[in-house]
């Protein structure tokens, strides 16, 4: 199971998720939307004051990075086509990348249609055909074998998430979970150079089935600790093949540790619905390939 220490001021208010967002408090109200009353507010204005909560997005931004891919014309500098999301993932038996099958199919059809297509986990070059392992269009998943050299040769500090054993526990109703990704909407175009801002969302699921994990993304009433008189970006189009991240705090360890588990990938986005739907990660078997529906 990963982990990650936290300092000692986060330590103050880790017994606190429990106040903030308690098990018993419905996750949408009867309106249908969600709702923070004012004393839940100030409780994740200190998360993020604290630093808790950017350990928490800085966990999962260093195991999954951005998946993007661009055109170059002779004599014209690249055009980025598309992007979407990625994990990385080692399970025991096999280190991996875990995406959606509709990302790598975008992919494939541009490297069709266009020349001189290049493509980046991160700032990595790589050609994802050569790497894949399995795809599953009902599943909407697709893996590639993705070693330990090449994620550690990124610029950022990045690392294959590790859980204790393959498949992680399911999720639960009761859980609290971190998902997110990088939104094409973010994306900052410089010369020779894209980056994608890290957007995340964190709640409890929504509505849990054999398959799915359904996660309500409330924009009228999300809460932005430290940027309340921003507006939230609500174009989520990029977070396809991001994770979803169970969070779990041992308080009763001398520590005080918190453990991450990937849990599930988002691979469906309806804006009108308001509604993120991740594939539960159990279709994903220790060697890559993957489960069938």
């Amino acid at each position: 199971m990963s982990c990650t220490g936290v300092n000692e001021m986060s330590r103050r208010f880790e017994d606190r998720w429990l106040e903030v967002v308690p098990h018993n408090q419905p996750v949408l109200r009867e309106t249908g939307r969600l709702g923070l009353d004012e004393k839940q507010k100030e409780r994740f204005r200190e998360l993020e004051k604290s630093g808790y909560l950017q350990q928490v997005r800085e966990f999962a931004m260093a195991r999954c990075v951005p998946f993007f891919w661009s055109s170059q014309e002779v004599g014209q500098p690249p055009r980025l086509l598309h992007n979407g999301t990625i994990c990385y993932v080692d399970t025991g038996q096999r280190q991996i990348g875990i995406t959606n099958n509709h990302v790598y199919q975008q992919y494939i059809d541009d490297l069709a249609n266009f020349p001189n297509v290049e493509a980046q986990f991160n700032g990595n070059t790589i050609k994802p055909e050569t790497r894949l392992i399995d795809r599953n269009k009902n599943l909407d998943l697709a893996t590639f074998d993705v070693p330990a050299i090449f994620v550690s040769s990124s610029t950022r500090n990045l690392l294959h998430h590790k859980p204790a054993g393959w498949p992680p526990p399911p999720v639960t109703s009761g859980d609290l979970v971190l998902y997110g990704g990088y939104p094409g909407e973010l994306k900052e175009i410089s010369p020779g150079q894209a980056e994608f801002p890290f957007q995340s969302f964190i709640w409890r699921p929504t509505d849990i089935t054999n398959a799915n994990i359904v996660l309500h993304v409330d924009f009228p009433n999300l809460f932005w600790p430290g940027h309340e008189e921003e507006k939230i970006n609500e174009k989520l189009g990029g977070i396809s093949g991001g994770p979803v991240f169970r969070i779990t705090e041992h308080l009763d360890q001398p520590e005080k540790r918190v453990y991450y588990e990937l849990v599930g990938i988002v691979y469906e986005i309806h804006e009108s619905l308001e509604v993120v739907r991740a594939r539960r990660i159990r279709h994903v078997l220790a060697d890559g390939t993957l489960v069938p529906l």
